[in-house]
């Protein structure tokens, strides 16, 4: 599989070694956290549990933050968008992810490394903006990726899953949807 032809398909795919700053906020905290390795912060009340997807929150500063996600085998994240965040998402390992129902990273592209065995999934960030419809799946043994945001509209940052228009994973997970 060439991957360079696969991800030029999708304008909003970008190496890690193209972040540059300057371009907007979120790109400029993308940077920052990736080239200057920030530590981890995480702040109270930051783990977040729905059906399925246990995520923690890294890193937060003012509007930023950085997830980590992690799904349970054969999840499916349902087609949804987040009004008030404007996010990259790192695929490290085991999903796929779709924007507006299209597949823009496949099951197949977390499968494949480098010549070190190195993930590639996890060299590349897929903007997904505030109201782009998104969703994915994970594979047979689970999966995992990173949300790095910048939120909106004043919001302060919680989880990107209380910040959800669209179908939810379950009952737990609409009972903790803010914007309903």
């Amino acid at each position: 599989m060439d991957v360079s032809l696969f991800l030029k398909k999708h304008k909003d795919i970008l190496h890690l070694d193209d972040l540059s700053l300057g371009k907007d906020e979120l790109t400029d905290f993308a940077f920052n956290f990736f080239k200057h390795r920030l530590f981890f912060y995480t702040p109270q009340n930051s783990v977040y549990i729905v059906e399925g997807v246990k995520g923690v929150v890294l890193y937060r500063e003012n509007n930023k933050q950085v997830q980590l996600f992690i799904v349970e085998p054969n999840s499916v994240i349902p087609s949804h968008h987040h009004p008030d965040v404007d996010s990259y998402e790192m695929l490290l390992c085991g999903m796929e992810f779709n924007i507006n129902n299209k597949i823009v990273l496949p099951l197949r592209f977390s499968r494949l490394t480098d010549k070190n065995n190195h993930p590639l999934g996890a060299r590349y960030l897929l903007r997904v903006k505030p109201n782009d419809p998104h969703g994915g799946k994970s594979g047979p043994n689970g999966g995992a990726f990173l949300s790095i945001q910048c939120w909106l509209n004043g919001k302060i940052p919680t989880s990107v899953g209380e910040n959800w228009v669209g179908e939810t994973m379950g009952g737990i997970h609409q009972s903790k949807v803010l914007n309903k």
